[in-house]
């Protein structure tokens, strides 16, 4: 639905056109007026509005002069002007300032119809225009650095699982690395910082290690540079020549080199930010280059390497063996599995949150499926799932204080007593159930807080009937934008908001006009029509009487 701004200081233009706007149908509009320019800017702050028609000789503030002030609050507005035929100067001056249409007073109705029509098609078109698209495009591009690092710290992170869309996502990200050949990683931290820098003072000092190590890898090496935790780093590399052929795979003789290159480099690396930035950093190196899949797991081993014995040290240049002890590797397996299981339970937190149940309920057998069959994996990593999910239901109870509530419907106590002698799979039916009773309760709370608006809404419309009934004014008073009220009360209704207000106004004016002595056209201004021609109209139009017929009618009628 667009919205249109109807402005001129003549009452009797305004209600006029606001009438033929308001009953024709096959413009999908909702219909704003203003008597004066002031009327007019205060609705512009209001509510955005898609066109505006408006008068262009108006005293103290013209059309002109509002037209700009449209313009700078509401760019993309469209201003149709309604003129005389003295005023072709004013039309000059306008059509130079982004004015779409001007009309003559004197043309009718339907030309009026007809160009406000246009102007619709017009907004719509350019909605669609390659502009429009281009702009977009370029936008992206430059936003494809970014977009780049938040997919790739996604896959490291454990929130998006490898699959084989990897080669297309990485095309349509355009991303400097090779989906197909294996990727080395490394990462790095400053040790210490001066206590005197802010964050402000720290991110061009992160920029500048960033462009130091890439600079120094470029000449054999494809680099990406990732930040994480706000001032760590790390970096997948790949041979150079990964990016010149990628139907052939990077040979092992190939890895040996750029592994050997990038391990020369990196004390060079090390020298030139003590040197130029002042600042000492550490960098922990992957032994061997891994598949994409397993990229995530590596960067816990790092993470765990860099941040335990040796790593804890200063000025440090970490190589990670390649021939892994078993005993490490299982251990960092499980914790890496541990990590990645906190991170699904947070995700499934969020889906808990935001009422996701179908998100929720897909993500949810997975994580406790996987757990089940690793056979191998240590009874307290099973623990550590189990009180995890226990913590994460009880924080939810605790926030939005539903220990009673749910309390009735199932055994809540069994979140504090998860004892061994509970199976995998009693222990997984139980979170089953409980997630499916606080999705119930939120659906439930959802279904009765629209109920509740819309309530609200008819309260509303019932208390002030001759008042300002715009959706906008209705949006404020229930604190909704006023697309999103419509829309509610559509979903909820079956009917829509004005259609609501029309028959409230046709009731109420049937109830005075049998019921009350007041004259026609009182009744016409307490339910708020402007003139009487037009309440006659309204009337006549939905019960095919004028108010006085049926006043007649009823009043002749024996009364029961």
């Amino acid at each position: 639905m667009y919205r249109l701004l109807i402005v001129d200081n003549e009452r009797h233009v305004v209600d006029g056109l606001f009438e033929l706007f308001t009953n024709e149908t096959r413009l999908n509009v909702e219909v704003y007026r203003a008597y004066h320019p002031e009327e007019a800017l205060n609705w512009l702050g209001r509510t955005k509005m898609d066109i505006v028609l408006s008068d262009i000789r108006m005293p103290g503030m013209d059309g002109l002069q509002l037209q700009k002030l449209i313009v700078k609050q509401w760019p993309l507005c469209k201003v149709i002007f309604l003129t005389g035929y003295s005023d072709f100067d004013y039309i000059q001056d306008a059509m130079r300032h982004g004015a779409c249409q001007y009309l003559l007073k004197t043309e009718g109705d339907e030309v009026l119809l007809e160009v406000v029509e246009q102007t619709i098609a017009a907004i719509e078109k350019e909605l669609q225009m390659d502009s429009m698209v281009n702009k977009a495009k370029q936008q992206l591009k430059q936003a494809l650095p970014m977009l780049q690092r938040d997919y790739l710290l996604d896959i490291l992170e454990g929130n998006m699982a490898v699959s084989s869309a990897l080669p297309e996502q990485f095309s349509n990200l355009e991303m400097p690395l090779d989906s197909h050949n294996r990727v080395l990683a490394m990462i790095g931290r400053v040790d210490e910082w001066n206590h005197h820098y802010s964050s402000y003072d720290r991110a061009p000092l992160l920029f500048a290690i960033q462009n130091i190590v890439e600079e120094c890898l470029s000449p054999s090496c494809c680099v990406v540079t990732l930040v994480y935790e706000r001032a760590k780093f790390i970096w997948l590399i790949q041979p150079s020549s990964a990016l010149q052929n990628t139907a052939k795979p990077v040979s092992e003789e190939e890895w040996k080199l750029t592994v050997r290159f990038i391990h020369g480099t990196l004390e060079f690396v090390q020298r030139t930010c003590k040197s130029l930035l002042k600042l000492s950093i550490s960098i922990t190196v992957a032994g061997k280059a891994v598949e994409w899949h397993q990229a995530g797991q590596k960067f816990e081993q790092l993470k765990l390497l860099s941040s335990h014995g040796l790593g804890m040290g200063t000025e440090l240049l970490l190589f990670e063996p390649e021939q892994e002890n078993q005993a490490a590797l299982h251990s960092d397996q499980w914790e890496y599995q541990s990590r990645m299981g906190a991170k699904r339970i947070e995700l499934l937190a969020e889906y808990l949150e935001n009422g996701q149940r179908y998100q929720f309920f897909i993500e949810y057998p997975k994580m406790m499926n996987a757990a089940q069959l690793r056979s191998k994996a240590p009874e307290s990593l099973k623990q550590e799932i189990k009180y995890s999910f226990s913590l994460m239901f009880i924080r939810y109870l605790n926030k939005w204080n539903l220990w009673n509530e749910l309390g009735q419907k199932i055994d809540l106590n069994r979140l504090t007593h998860l004892g061994h002698h509970e199976t995998w799979n009693e222990t997984s039916d139980y979170y089953v159930e409980l997630a499916e009773q606080i999705f119930n309760q939120k659906r439930a709370g959802h279904e009765q807080q629209e109920k509740d608006v819309v309530k609200q809404i008819q309260r509303y419309v019932q208390a002030n009937i001759a008042g300002d009934l715009s959706l906008t004014r209705i949006g404020e008073v229930v604190g909704h934008s006023s697309a999103y009220v419509s829309r509610l009360y559509k979903n909820n209704t079956g009917m829509n908001i004005s259609d609501y207000i029309n028959e409230l106004k046709i009731n109420k004016a049937k109830e005075m006009l049998v019921e009350s002595p007041f004259k026609i056209q009182d009744i016409s201004k307490l339910l708020g029509f402007d003139n009487d021609r037009y309440f006659y109209r309204y009337f006549k139009k939905a019960t095919t009487m004028t108010p006085q017929e049926y006043r007649d009618r009823e009043s002749a009628s024996p009364r029961q």
